[in-house]
């Protein structure tokens, strides 16, 4: 491989293994969502409704601190995440108060808390083969 693909390259590998660990976050969110509301009790349940907050908050972070986006994606991004957070919020309150170990309310809960994260893995997916913007500012001259 030539020097000059060796960027090119680089950034598809990237851009799988972000697409992946997006998908992968959605997955964890899924099962321990669902783990929150059909298995725990108690003090347990305290504990994971916080460590549900992570998955969460890494998309935010994660999302935020894309280097190279294709155009609109940043909208689509700061919309998702917070409507995963009220998904989220719905789901495991209501479902904690009213729906303790309702199957029929946690499985669909879980995949609704899952979406923002696999809606961020597709669009990341489908501009794997489209190109990017890049940053605000690079690669422009001194006149701008």
């Amino acid at each position: 491989m030539s020097r000059a693909g060796e960027p090119a390259a680089w950034t598809r590998r990237e851009r799988w293994w972000h697409v992946g660990s997006v998908f992968l976050l959605g997955l964890a969110m899924l099962v321990l969502t669902l783990a929150y509301g059909l298995l725990m009790d108690g003090p347990a349940q305290s504990t994971t409704f916080v460590v549900l907050l992570i998955p969460l908050l890494v998309l935010v972070i994660y999302t935020a601190r894309r280097p190279a986006v294709p155009r609109h994606h940043r909208t689509l991004y700061s919309s998702v995440t917070p409507i995963g957070a009220v998904l989220y919020a719905i789901t495991v309150v209501f479902g904690r108060v009213f729906f303790p170990s309702a199957l029929w309310w946690w499985v669909p809960g879980a995949i609704l808390c899952a979406l923002p994260f696999f809606l961020v893995g597709l669009l990341n997916l489908r501009a794997a083969g489209e190109g990017v913007t890049p940053p605000a500012g690079a690669g422009r001259g001194p006149r701008g």
